[in-house]
């Protein structure tokens, strides 16, 4: 506005050039815009009233205003309700589409007859321009409000659908870890967890798009062995490809096959598509990974499928968020559609690509992910978390604990699997139960979950660590931005874990952390 007001200024010829205009369109607040050499006889005024600037007789729309001479036309003293003596007025109303009155130019000068015929074709031109112009920057900022509501409403979604998903987890194990429990009962509890496994799944599906609209997304890169990570994949679905009778074969070409990626993530994507390739293949249907080298830099994997096949115009509709190819209500493949959008924001991150071809319905798919090649040694493979964490166990055992969550089954649940695992544990689901609690007890370990009925876990963490300085902190939350772990760290928690809370993930933890304190620094 102010650049506009500046150079329409010029171009009149005024002294000076006024652009008042509503501050938004709800509430009729005015902001004013000044240019010209007399400009600064109003700047840092209270913005003109437009009803006043603008000649708007008997409640007929607003028009242009022109007067030559305000002395002898009858409207002295001026709208402008200046000290200075102005003769020349144009007032040029801006309009919004719907024909109301948001803003206005207004043009002076202390001559009379300045302003001509040529200066309000001009002005009244700039002026529609201008409308459109603040029409559409109120739009751009009504649909980026829009999606920063509904990226926050996925966020607190996926923290409310993974509290309940604690307990009912925390139950299993201590189901699974019952010497006596039959072998069938076992069989029944390993087809629970599948299943909430993959509603942990369309949960993390939905935050990490919330990432993604964030520009949110981690990628940690090190050199990783793309075969390793690929393998891992295809084991991780090689349930789902028994249960749907599909036989899934890696053929990997490209050697050596190190990629500079974060190799969770890259799991990840490669799960995906074998989860994708193995659910629209039709039972006795096979599932191909191969790998090859492009170039001396470049490598790709291929994950074809002689599946349902995708029709050539949807094809690049599928890497759209909540797209699925043939979905419907009554699908039965499921799915949110987030898959392959997160896939692509992923391969992307690593500077790769991925692409789908696909001869049509009933033909099959392949999907191609290109990545850069590195040659440095791929980073050491850590022993998997639930072995970690029983090889460390026995030093971690013996902790006096105090575990704080206000969802009654998750603490008991949880109490109980560490007691099993020799640890003293004192429960409290409160800021006030957790400071009673440690007045009377001097803790090792607190776990806290951080969204608290009086307070927050941020805060018990600092209330304790000023207490007793050798404390240490496992946050439990069902937020996971890098944000969130950044506030757990500047509280004095050691580690972050991300709810639906596993034993293994916990038992890792609580290893890591059960050393000597460090010295506060």
């Amino acid at each position: 506005l102010q650049a506009i007001i500046d150079a329409t200024t010029e171009i009149s010829g005024a002294e000076l050039g006024i652009f008042v205009c509503e501050e938004n369109d709800t509430d009729g607040r005015l902001r004013q815009h000044t240019a010209g050499s007399l400009g600064a006889t109003l700047r840092g005024t209270e913005p003109l009233a437009l009803e006043l600037l603008i000649d708007s007789p008997g409640g007929v729309s607003p028009s242009l205003l022109r007067v030559d001479d305000l002395a002898e036309d009858g409207h002295f003293p001026s709208p402008l309700e200046s000290d200075v003596l102005f003769r020349s007025y144009l007032a040029v109303p801006v309009m919004s589409s719907g024909e109301k009155l948001v803003g206005a130019m207004v043009f002076a000068h202390r001559s009379p007859s300045v302003f001509t015929d040529r200066s309000e074709r001009i002005l009244s031109s700039v002026a529609l321009q201008a409308s459109i112009g603040i029409e559409n920057a109120r739009l751009y900022k009504s649909v980026r409000s829009a999606s920063a509501a509904k990226d926050q409403f996925l966020a607190i979604l996926s923290h409310e659908l993974r509290n309940p998903l604690n307990p009912i987890f925390a139950r299993l194990t201590l189901l699974e870890e019952n010497p006596s429990m039959p072998a069938d009962a076992l069989e029944d509890i390993s087809l629970i967890r599948r299943n909430l496994e993959l509603e942990t799944r369309l949960i993390d599906d939905l935050l990490d798009m919330t990432r993604i609209a964030r520009g949110k997304i981690v990628v940690r890169r090190e050199p990783a062995d793309l075969h390793s990570v690929i393998e891992a994949a295809r084991h991780a679905c090689s349930g789902l490809a028994a249960r749907q009778n599909v036989e899934v074969f890696f053929q990997p070409g490209a050697e050596p096959c190190v990629v500079l990626g974060d190799a969770v993530r890259l799991q990840q994507v490669f799960w995906n598509l074998l989860n994708n390739s193995i659910k629209f293949s039709s039972p006795g249907g096979r599932v191909f990974i191969r790998t090859s080298r492009l170039d001396a830099a470049r490598m790709r994997a291929v994950v074809s499928d002689s599946g349902k096949g995708i029709p050539p115009h949807r094809l690049e509709a599928i890497f759209q968020p909540f797209e699925q190819e043939g979905a419907a209500a009554t699908d039965s493949h499921g799915g949110l559609g987030l898959g392959l959008a997160i896939c692509k924001s992923i391969v992307a991150a690593h500077d790769g690509e991925i692409t789908a071809v696909s001869a049509g319905p009933g033909l099959g798919a392949a999907f191609t992910v290109t990545l850069p090649l590195t040659g440095d040694p791929p980073a050491e493979t850590a022993p998997p978390p639930h072995l970690l964490a029983a090889e460390k166990r026995a030093a971690a055992t013996g902790l006096r604990i105090l575990l704080v969550d206000d969802h009654e089954d998750t603490r008991l649940s949880f109490k109980t699997l560490l007691e099993r695992r020799g640890h003293q544990v004192a429960i409290a689901s409160s800021l006030a139960e957790a400071r009673a609690e440690a007045g009377r007890t001097r803790f090792q370990l607190l776990i806290s979950d951080i969204g608290l009925p009086d307070g927050t876990g941020y805060a018990l963490m600092r209330d304790l660590l000023a207490a007793d300085p050798g404390l240490r902190g496992i946050a439990v939350s069902g937020y996971g931005m890098p944000e969130d772990i950044a506030k757990s760290h500047a509280a004095g928690f050691s580690v972050h874990l991300t709810k639906p809370l596993r034993i293994a993930a916990l038992d890792q933890a609580i290893s890591g952390v059960s050393g000597p304190a460090e010295p506060p620094g």
